[in-house]
């Protein structure tokens, strides 16, 4: 079975979230974003703003439906929430964040599934995993997006089948902004 990331290759050819200027390097607000596959609540919609990158351009960076916010989350749009959250939900939660007036919905994964081999898998000088290898009988069998505890702040998963049922309806209902890799080695 094979395993991959969820990513967006536009990246840097797309407008991005972040957070407001007044709210950059609060530890207390990045506390609160959640991303490392434990359940969130807000008391309040979060609230971001969109990242129109360099003034000098003449024309905005486009936007997608699943916007780059933070590594290991995705931002959705309505469409994209229309479209891919009945499947997403089953594996985290679709938070309203509020992005300049508009509801957009920030996803947390909690679904954590221990499938990494620490071993085997090769590491950055800092320790930290740079390419997985993933111990294939603990992959979900059934179509998942997950993440591992030992990348949980930085990636999401997703197993064959999952990949499968969100390309189909990145497909139908042409959705942008959702790109796979294949993960590890």
């Amino acid at each position: 079975m094979t395993v991959w990331l969820i990513t967006n290759d536009l990246i840097n050819k797309v407008e991005t979230i972040v957070l407001p200027p007044e709210a950059e390097g609060d530890a207390d607000l990045l506390m609160q974003l959640g991303g490392e596959g434990k359940p969130v609540v807000w008391n309040e919609p979060m609230r971001l703003v969109r990242d129109k990158g360099d003034s000098r351009r003449k024309t905005p960076k486009p936007r997608t439906d699943l916007t780059p916010f933070l590594f290991g989350v995705l931002v959705l749009n309505q469409k994209a929430r229309d479209a891919l959250g009945g499947f997403l939900s089953r594996f985290g939660q679709l938070l309203e964040i509020d992005v300049e007036g508009e509801t957009e919905y920030y996803y947390n994964v909690t679904n954590v599934v221990s499938c990494i081999d620490p071993k085997r898998s090769k590491r950055r000088a800092s320790g930290a995993i740079q390419d997985e290898v993933f111990n294939t009988s603990a992959v979900p069998s059934e179509p998942a997006v997950f993440k591992d505890p030992l990348t949980v702040t930085g990636r999401i998963y997703v197993n064959d089948g999952g990949k499968a049922l969100l390309e189909q309806q990145i497909k139908e209902h042409g959705i942008t902004g959702m790109d796979f890799a294949r993960a590890g080695l």
